[in-house]
């Protein structure tokens, strides 16, 4: 399920408009549109469910120990839709699970009864708009079955927040979840049942609407008759599913037909849309059997009757509804904008719907599972590369925002009720599928995921069984991955401490020590798979695997070279508290790096190519060992620097300092007594950096080396005394002001050189990427004024910076663009 107007199933309307303006997007930006519209779904959860939620059905589960519902004949013997109201009858056939049953408790809510009867006259029940509980005249027990009529009527509810029962524009339909209950399963809003995640039953769908509507629901169509003004159709599923995954929709239909072939055989396809959306309809749905061909690789094969999308006008997110997912129109534009989304919740049908999570608070076996599947598809589809792109995007958010966004660093197991459809669950749920991924290896994770859908198929499932049988059926003890991952909060760090290298008989024997560090954690992980790569300076490359555990940990490796970089985690097989990037250079400029916060990252020299290998480490540094100058150094974050090159190339970055994260270092003094910090390798001790400058101006500053050093970087306080602080403007710059600041559509650059000379101006966002530049240009000395139009920059804040012919910075100003 996606939705969020959590994700991670919002931002504000005008987040919601933007959304609709990606719809001419090509086809390779789709994987990262899906959680777009989890934040769509996510965010009206987390804004409004804190501090709100309706409890309707405590007990939620305990009933299915006491009763079995088999089957349910659901009759909408008329929907009106102007106004929006049902004419119903729902026939549960049940048996007792114990003896002496004397009566039946059923969830409905807000709806109005009119009877219920078995076969006779009507029974004697009670009902106060949330159960309705109807007495036998004779007590039922093992082994007996019976079949309970209710019938009512009324206006079926959507919930307060997301979910529930929807008419709108010639539209009547459900969505199977309702964000303000508890629990989250929302089929009482229309027929009497037991709403929870463990009571499965088949269902036979009775619909009759007005003969130019169509009805669609879970399962096969079995008739369509028109009888005058009336039109009826019936549907039956044949496969059980819980209530919540339950659907009807009905408009003014028409149906796209397909078939796929699939594992099993052929499966028929059924996308509905209104005569006027089929095109698009079309359009947009173009790779679902890629993604069907994707599930069935990693999962097993597709176990339902038919899949199937009814588009409906709601435009906060989609809804599982096995074999009938609801889809928002506005998705299913011509584009493959929101293609992520589609993939998602056909996934649903192997991580949801087919084994559903037993409670809630185990909602990432559902939605994690499903995010981490849209990944298999971009991997499948799209290649390998996109796979990362698509992996890091997700953790490095999570990383970044889950824990401020929801109370903390959560297990994904164990989930509070107000973070059901959150970061947590959705993302880093996601998250904790790749590492399971690299845990067992691609081989073991496709036979033991596919093991598990085939035990647990049609039927519930908690983390504690998935970690049992995973066990079970790969060989690999899984208890260490999930009381690490899934069932304590927080990250584990990985890194380098140090190494010997021993020549032997043709070989070098190569001996490691990792260090781990935690990133919100309770204890330091226990045999965590990790990749170690060996490079040296002629080109060899070498790969291992190796587990580690506690917080420090040593292993041993044979190469057939000496090694001069060694680097944990290359590959991101493993989500753990790093960022990192891999970046080969050609040529000199400005080149972005992404993900490890070094913004302006510039190339001022380069031979033939450079290999860069960037870690950003939210954990703190080691301490000093021999502390001679008493500075002080950062207790939240450090950097690392490797790769292979040669002694041609160099480089420029920036080193911004944060209010929140550097508070350790700037509460006192802010910039003042920043240092920039460098060690060559961990057996060192930290320095100053031999050579980078300072750059203060306003609220605002940072510092650049102008040296590319391998090692490790870090903050720190202290007397400046090997860089230079450039708090005024080096060389021939005399003076530099930009106005009006804030600016909307150009800017005024005002400067004063002491003589003529060659000068080229660039404008930069805070992620260090190129906005705008000025071609360089030969300027005359003394005062001058120069302008530049800003285009349609967005709204925010940037970097303008002035350089001279050798790509040196000579000064900066920081440019508000409103």
């Amino acid at each position: 399920m996606l939705n969020q107007i959590y994700t991670p199933k919002l931002r504000n309307l005008l987040f919601v408009l933007s959304l609709f303006l990606l719809g001419n997007l090509q086809a390779q930006q789709s994987h990262s549109t899906c959680n777009h519209c989890q934040k769509l779904k996510h965010k009206r959860h987390q804004q409004q469910s804190e501090g709100y939620s309706k409890t309707l059905n405590i007990d939620y589960n305990d009933r299915s120990d006491t009763v079995d519902i088999l089957h349910y004949d659901i009759d909408f013997r008329y929907i009106s839709f102007n106004p929006g109201s049902v004419t119903a009858a729902t026939t549960l056939h049940f048996a007792p699970k114990m003896n002496n049953v004397g009566h039946l408790t059923m969830d409905l809510l807000g709806l109005t009864v009119d009877s219920v009867k078995m076969g006779g006259p009507p029974l004697s029940y009670t009902y106060n708009g949330l159960h309705l509980v109807a007495s036998f005249g004779t007590a039922l027990n093992i082994n007996d079955t019976a079949m309970l009529t209710v019938y009512y009527r009324g206006t079926p509810q959507p919930d307060a927040m997301w979910g529930g029962f929807y008419f709108q524009n010639g539209y009547g339909y459900n969505l199977g979840v309702g964000f303000s209950a508890n629990p989250h399963v929302f089929g009482r809003v229309w027929y009497p049942c037991f709403d929870n995640f463990v009571e499965r039953a088949t269902y036979t769908f009775t619909i009759t609407t007005p003969n130019t509507k169509t009805s669609h629901c879970n399962g096969i169509l079995m008739s369509n008759v028109v009888n005058g003004s009336e039109r009826t159709m019936v549907w039956q599923m044949n496969s059980p599913i819980p209530s919540y995954l339950t659907c009807v929709a009905a408009a003014d239909y028409s149906t796209i037909h397909q078939t796929f072939s699939g594992l099993n055989g052929s499966i028929p396809v059924d996308l509905v849309a209104v005569p006027s959306d089929t095109n698009n309809v079309k359009n947009s749905f173009v790779n679902l059997s890629q993604a069907l061909a994707a599930y069935e690789y990693w999962f097993g094969a597709y176990r339902w009757d038919k899949i199937g999308y009814s588009m409906v006008p709601f435009n906060a997110g989609a809804m599982e509804h096995a074999t009938n997912i609801a889809y928002p129109i506005s998705f299913a534009n011509g584009s493959l904008t929101y293609e992520s989304i589609t993939m998602h919740e056909l996934s649903h049908h192997w991580w949801g719907d087919l084994a559903t999570c037993e409670t809630a608070e185990d909602m990432w076996i559902n939605e994690g599972m499903a995010s981490y599947c849209e990944h298999l598809f971009a991997e499948y589809h799209y290649g390998r590369a996109q796979y990362l792109t698509d992996v890091k995007n997700n953790h490095y958010d999570v990383l970044q925002n889950a824990h401020g966004a929801e109370g903390g660093y959560l297990a994904v197991s164990g989930v509070p009720h107000q973070y059901t459809y959150g970061d947590h669950v959705y993302k880093k749920g996601a998250a904790m599928a790749h590492n399971l991924r690299w845990y067992l290896g691609d081989s073991l994770f496709r036979s033991g995921m596919t093991a598990v859908l085939d035990s647990f198929g049609f039927n519930s499932l908690n983390s504690s069984q998935m970690r049992d049988h995973l066990t079970a059926t790969t060989g690999v003890d899984m208890t260490d991955f999930f009381n690490d991952w899934i069932f304590n909060g927080g990250f584990s760090h990985f890194e380098l401490d140090t190494f010997t290298i021993t020549p032997s008989t043709g070989l070098w024997d190569v001996s490691v020590q990792v260090q781990q560090k935690l990133k919100g954690a309770p204890a330091f992980h226990q045999n965590t798979p990790l990749q170690f790569t060996f490079y040296d300076e002629q080109g060899n490359r070498a790969e291992e695997r190796a587990s580690v555990s506690g917080e420090f940990d040593q292993v041993l490796f044979s190469l057939p070279f000496e090694p001069t970089v060694i680097i944990i985690n290359e590959g991101h097989l493993l989500n753990q508290a790093r960022k990192d990037v891999n970046k080969t250079f050609y040529t000199m400029g400005n080149s972005p790096i992404s993900y490890v916060n070094l913004p302006g990252f510039n190339v001022t020299s380069i031979g033939d190519s450079a290999w860069l290998h960037a870690e950003y480490h939210p954990v703190a540094p080691d301490p000093f060992v021999n502390n001679l100058h008493n500075y002080q150094i950062s207790n939240s974050r450090f950097w690392t620097v490797t790769g292979v090159w040669d002694t041609s190339f160099n480089a420029e970055f920036r080193i911004e300092p944060s209010a929140s994260l550097d508070a350790d270092l700037m509460a006192a003094t802010g910039f003042d007594s920043l240092i920039l910090l460098w060690r060559p390798n961990p057996m060192t001790d930290w320095q100053e950096h031999p050579n980078y400058g300072k750059f203060v101006f306003g609220g605002f500053g940072y510092l650049r080396p102008y040296t590319l050093l391998k090692g490790d970087y870090a903050l720190g306080n202290g007397q400046m005394g090997l860089g230079t602080i450039e708090t005024a403007f080096p060389s021939d710059l005399l003076s530099m002001r930009v106005f009006p600041n804030p600016a909307t559509t150009n800017i005024n650059i005002e400067i004063d050189l002491r003589e003529a000379t060659e000068l080229a101006f660039e404008l930069y966002d805070l992620s260090g990427r190129l906005v705008l530049s000025m071609p360089s240009a030969k300027y005359p000395a003394g005062p001058q004024q120069l302008g530049l139009l800003l285009g349609d920059l967005s709204a925010g804040t940037y970097l303008l910076e002035l350089k001279d012919a050798r790509g040196l910075l000579l000064g900066v100003e920081k440019v508000v663009v409103r």
